[in-house]
């Protein structure tokens, strides 16, 4: 699986600098290809991210805004939530078919075109056209939670 460390891709700001718990403010800069303070500032007033703590409902806010264009600096872009049965495998085991989350790597392989944020338990990164930018790469192994399409 590609990987792309996100802390790499960023220029580095002020705000960059001092933030913690920020994966959605870097997953949107990825994502979108716009400034750090930007998505910073969009995630505050949106999304009603508190500085250093991370956004607590992404996927609630994110299913508000859905038919609504966003706009980051001059990027319009707009917000689908993936629906549970395309993130969701199926296996058979013993003549019983098991429905799980898909993980990081088979939703890369299930989608590999496009731009995703992917929420994993407590993380949100991007996947862009099948390369994910983290900056934790040991998410690659969970399941996905949810995934918002840009």
């Amino acid at each position: 699986m590609q990987y792309i460390n996100a802390k790499e891709i960023i220029k580095s700001t002020d705000k960059s600098g001092s933030e913690t718990n920020d994966c959605s403010v870097r997953a949107f800069t990825t994502a979108l290809d716009v400034d750090y303070d930007s998505a910073h500032s969009y995630l505050k007033e949106t999304f009603k991210r508190e500085d250093k703590k991370g956004c607590k409902k992404m996927n609630y806010t994110a299913k508000k805004l859905e038919g609504e264009t966003q706009k980051i600096d001059d990027v319009e872009f707009d917000i689908t939530v993936l629906p549970e049965d395309m993130v969701t495998n199926t296996y058979k085991l013993h003549g019983e078919v098991i429905a799980r989350k898909k993980t990081v790597k088979s939703f890369i392989k299930d989608f590999a075109q496009g731009i995703y944020l992917v929420l994993v338990s407590g993380h949100v990164f991007t996947v862009k056209n099948g390369l994910m930018n983290t900056a934790r790469w040991h998410t690659a192994c969970q399941p996905t939670t949810n995934t918002q399409k840009k």
